[in-house]
């Protein structure tokens, strides 16, 4: 998929990886700045999904990753669990690196 190859999708997995780090950090600081990545992530997500270039498909997973992403937020706002976070933004990389093997695929056809 054109968008999730593109500089949306760099700029979505570096938001993953500094999430990633933070995961690692103090707690209750951790959970504030880990909801600032993951809502980061969602506003780049949402660009993605708007953007003019990208297929029904494409806006598709991205509309896809914005609603996990919500779910995500969702769950540490009530609680906050280290394995789970880490679950999550293992999830979210997965997501990734399944929509750029599909592009990759669907180019090869």
């Amino acid at each position: 998929m054109k968008a999730i190859g593109g500089r949306y999708r760099s700029s979505f997995l570096q938001k993953v990886k500094v999430a990633s780090r933070l995961v690692k950090k103090d707690t209750q600081s951790l959970r504030v700045r880990l909801m600032d990545e993951l809502e980061a992530m969602f506003h780049i997500a949402k660009e993605a999904a708007k953007a003019q270039s990208i297929t029904v498909e494409e806006a598709q997973n991205w509309m896809r990753i914005m609603a996990y992403l919500s779910q995500v937020m969702n769950s540490l706002s009530k609680s906050f669990d280290e394995a789970k976070a880490m679950e999550y933004l293992e999830n979210l990389e997965r997501m990734m690196r399944e929509s750029k093997e599909h592009n990759e695929t669907s180019k090869g056809n």
